[in-house]
């Protein structure tokens, strides 16, 4: 990783809202991550924390009627593409970024074979290839046969759609590569097989890969970063090794008792108390205060700066439980344990 090359995706303090009949949804409010060339990273939360209206922010793919970027940047390769219109988009989705998604049947087209889906991708990002040949490599890379060029989505499982649709993402030839839960539809053995099908492309192609999920596991194999959202907020982030040795911000340590299915005083599975906040009022301290079990005062009045836990920086949290920068005050018996 160069250190004078510019992250391959930045998002900077992001604040999207989606405009209803009943007011603006803040549906990101001030999100920020950074993913650099070849790496992989993780984001994780509860369904409607922000993952995926985070990630199609990425390639403007959120309505263009009812949703707007108020504040923050999205830098693609070092180049701002927050306010691009949406033909200026077309021009920016496949190469460098390109996305695919967690209900395949839904975005292949149900009357064009799998074949002529992936020549399209190729005769718009990369005309000067043969066309024919690219195709039959691309199904290779994905390790389907060839003859399932002249397959109609319907007629595959679908874990073939998943390596169909990722085909059709690679014709592309991204840089950074989007899978907004591509594992959520599989069965367990197909999950692994997609999972590791992603981790061997990566290398071959050193390609960078942002992994939107709910399932923890996956993460802890897959990404070598990972960052946490809450309520359009990233909450925590850092190696993924360092997150799942001492997670820090309660609401980390609540989605890891839950993932773990671990059990309370009295026999029951862990869950995180509480509802999801409504995104439609205007929250001012952290977006979890209502559910945390170590709340205070503070945590209601203002969202905290993001405290660094250890010297390499790999490890940073936005928690009030933590010394903020230039707080000389000591956590000593507020830090959460894992």
């Amino acid at each position: 990783m160069s250190p004078t090359k510019p992250p391959i995706l930045q998002i900077e303090d992001v604040r999207l809202t989606f405009r209803t009949r009943e007011g603006a949804i803040r549906a990101l409010n001030g999100a920020s991550l950074t993913i650099h060339e070849g790496e992989a990273v993780g984001l994780v939360g509860e369904s409607g924390s922000g993952k995926s209206t985070l990630a199609r922010a990425v390639l403007g793919l959120n309505p263009e009627r009812s949703s707007r970027i108020e504040a923050g940047r999205i830098l693609m390769a070092g180049r701002d593409v927050t306010w691009l219109s949406q033909g200026e988009w077309e021009g920016e989705r496949g190469h460098p970024v390109a996305m695919v998604f967690q209900d395949p049947l839904s975005f292949l087209n149900p009357i064009m074979r799998i074949g002529r889906q992936i020549a399209e991708s190729i005769e718009r990002h990369t005309p000067q290839r043969r066309v024919a040949e690219r195709v039959g490599e691309l199904l290779e890379l994905v390790k389907l046969p060839s003859s399932l060029a002249r397959a109609y989505p319907h007629e595959l499982s679908g874990g073939m759609r998943q390596r169909a649709l990722l085909a059709v993402a690679l014709a592309c030839e991204p840089r950074l590569l989007v899978a907004d839960e591509p594992t959520t539809a599989l069965d367990v053995t197909t999950q692994a097989e997609i999972l590791a099908l992603l981790r061997d492309l990566r290398e071959r192609l050193g390609m960078a890969m942002l992994l939107i999920t709910h399932d923890l596991g996956i993460v802890a194999s897959a990404c070598e970063r990972l960052y946490v959202i809450y309520a359009g907020r990233v909450l925590e982030w850092g190696r993924t090794q360092n997150v799942f040795a001492a997670p820090a911000h309660p609401y980390t340590v609540g989605l890891f008792h839950a993932a773990r299915a671990d059990r309370d005083a009295k026999g029951r599975f862990a869950t995180i108390g509480g509802e999801p906040p409504d995104l439609g009022e205007p929250a001012q301290g952290c977006p979890f205060a209502p559910r945390c079990p170590k709340a205070m005062t503070e945590c209601v009045r203002s969202m905290p700066d993001a405290t660094v836990l250890d010297q390499g920086e790999s490890h940073a949290v936005r928690c009030w439980l933590y010394p903020q920068p230039g707080d000389a005050a000591s956590a000593s018996g507020r830090v959460v344990g894992g």
